[in-house]
């Protein structure tokens, strides 16, 4: 879900939020595709923007950056504990506390 200022708008868009008026009235329902007329409508109710559905692809492509990074870090962490126990089980080496507790 995302803010768009009116007029940059298009139509097929889909609302993700309920669109009122300034007085309350209900304009248009979540999940309805924006048409030229509702466009037209949000105008003359003087509403500055509309909640609608999806994201650019520039906001997936980042999100799917940091979610490869949270990823590798978690892996990472999971690596250096699934280490430490074998060292404590199978060489009887323990590791420091404070490392065993910023790893986990």
């Amino acid at each position: 879900m995302r803010e768009i200022k009116v007029n940059e708008l298009k139509e097929g868009m889909t609302t993700a939020i309920d669109v009122f008026s300034p007085k309350g009235q209900l304009i248009l329902k979540r999940h309805q595709t924006v048409s030229a007329f509702d466009i037209a409508k949000f105008g003359f109710y003087n509403i500055a923007s509309v909640y609608v559905e999806g994201s650019s692809a520039q906001e997936k492509e980042e999100w799917n950056k940091e979610y490869a990074i949270i990823k590798e870090k978690y892996r990472d962490s999971i690596d250096n504990l699934h280490e430490y126990m074998n060292d404590i089980l199978y060489r009887n080496i323990i590791p420091d506390k404070n490392t065993l507790i910023r790893d986990s």
